[in-house]
């Protein structure tokens, strides 16, 4: 079985991380909260970090296949699914697939393809070109930059040296790899299937992911409604996790 983690009881809740970190530091700030109401189911993407899959390319199809075969193997037959960036693709690529297997979605700071020749000139130069330039130092830095508002980074700042350090260790040549399946994925025109119900969210001070990808989900999936995260940046469940936690347990538990 590939490596995971269940924490707490209730109906079941699939957490999918974005392209930085592990689940468990990814989710630090939710897995307290949202365990007191809902089985939480954690795991590692194949391709991705240290996990299984040698070699393997890293995709988003292979990504959602994976999921399908952890709730196999651990009895659910149906689950929400949360997920944040790379993590929301994934999550839209399983709704797609597996459409009987979804309850509700939270598709938080994330888009369902790349669409607008800014953005794929941004993940081309600022992301992956920077990265392969620069090294896991100037990765750690855009990470900053990209994902967080700007009282994180004031309030936060003692952090970073210790954390650059540990991004020391992250493989660039897989890490680009993902970048790069991630720039040539898209669902856009499937996403008037998903009939699941869907709670968009989007942080207010979010510069990696424009607010249109946001809207456009919101306006394509037949049964979705966005909410916007004032005065987060992108990675809005460590950027803002209060707000994140209220809008996800509220949206979740009406389906239970």
């Amino acid at each position: 079985m590939p490596w995971h983690r269940v924490v707490g009881e209730g109906p079941p809740v699939v957490l999918l991380h974005g392209g930085t970190g592990d689940p468990e530091s990814y989710w630090s700030a939710q897995i307290p909260v949202l365990s007191e109401r809902f089985r939480l189911i954690l795991t590692q993407y194949p391709g991705y970090g240290d996990e299984a899959g040698g070699d393997a390319p890293f995709s988003i199809p292979a990504c959602a296949l994976h999921v399908r075969d952890l709730l196999d193997e651990l009895g659910v037959d149906r689950a929400s699914l949360v997920g944040l960036s790379l993590g929301g693709a994934v999550s839209l690529q399983f709704a797609v697939d597996h459409p009987e297997r979804v309850r509700r979605l939270v598709l938080a700071d994330t888009m369902s393809g790349v669409w607008t020749q800014k953005f794929r000139r941004f993940i081309d130069h600022a992301l992956i070109g920077s990265i392969e330039q620069g090294g896991p130092d100037l990765m750690f830095e855009l990470n900053l930059i990209f994902a967080f508002s700007e009282r994180y980074l004031a309030e936060n700042e003692l952090l970073f040296e210790q954390q650059k350090e540990a991004w020391r260790s992250i493989d660039v040549r897989k890490y680009t790899a993902m970048l790069r399946s991630i720039r040539d994925w898209s669902v856009d025109e499937r996403l008037a299937e998903i009939e699941a119900p869907a709670l968009v969210l989007w942080g207010s001070e979010d510069v990696e992911i424009p607010r249109v990808y946001s809207e456009r989900l919101a306006s394509a999936l037949p049964n979705a409604i966005l909410s916007v995260i004032e005065g987060s940046g992108h990675k809005s469940c460590a950027d803002r996790p209060e707000a994140f936690n209220k809008a996800v347990t509220a949206f979740l538990l009406e389906g239970s």
